[in-house]
């Protein structure tokens, strides 16, 4: 009886270890107008960090507008490539394909709302391909992590991020932001919609 134990638990941990080196070789292509559905529909809520629970909502859906798919947010009308790809930097918010062990630099100039210029500089790894369960569900999806800075006018302050990207849906389920002095923020998914 001991020895059909042993040789369970080793056969466990070797399908396990296997199951693991099969999920982290995965990689996720970049996603194009043909991987979308017009009426497909996303639903982000700001989680509050008291509560826990959603604050506030904002939606992505996939829209047709002189022929061609879009996302639209309510007000804009955004091209699908825009949103995965920032085909201006050098330094790209994400580089595809997406795969565990993946590293880049990002590197990003706007301004803010109150016209202020705000720069963010980060390394990004792919750390993890995990099972992530938020409340539209759980998903298998890519823990990709943001390490750098952030600078204003008022300074440069830590600025880290991390999203969870899950391919089945071609979308981040779960979001987080923080300064390192005391600042958390987190979006995640509520409701994933098709047609």
């Amino acid at each position: 009886m001991k020895k059909m134990t042993v040789v369970f638990r080793l056969v466990s941990a070797f399908s396990f270890a296997l199951i693991s080196i099969i999920t982290q070789a995965q990689e996720s292509e970049i996603p194009t107008s043909i991987d979308f559905e017009i009426g497909e529909r996303w639903v982000w809520a700001r989680i509050n960090n008291k509560t826990k629970l959603p604050e506030w909502n904002f939606f992505r859906s996939i829209v047709e507008k002189d022929g061609i798919k879009l996302f639209f947010d309510g007000k804009n009308h955004t091209q699908i490539t825009q949103v995965f790809f920032d085909g201006k930097s050098k330094k790209p918010w994400r580089v595809w394909p997406i795969k565990v062990g993946r590293q880049w630099e990002y590197e990003n100039e706007y301004k803010q709302a109150d016209g202020t210029l705000f720069a963010v500089s980060q390394n990004v790894e792919v750390t993890s391909f995990e099972e992530v369960i938020v409340i539209a569900g759980k998903f298998m999806a890519y823990k990709i992590v943001y390490k750098g800075n952030a600078r204003n006018s008022r300074g440069t302050f830590p600025q880290n991020d991390t999203y969870w990207y899950a391919p089945s849906i071609r979308a981040y389920v779960k979001y987080t932001s923080e300064d390192g002095n005391g600042y958390f923020y987190q979006r995640e998914l509520i409701k994933y919609l098709t047609k």
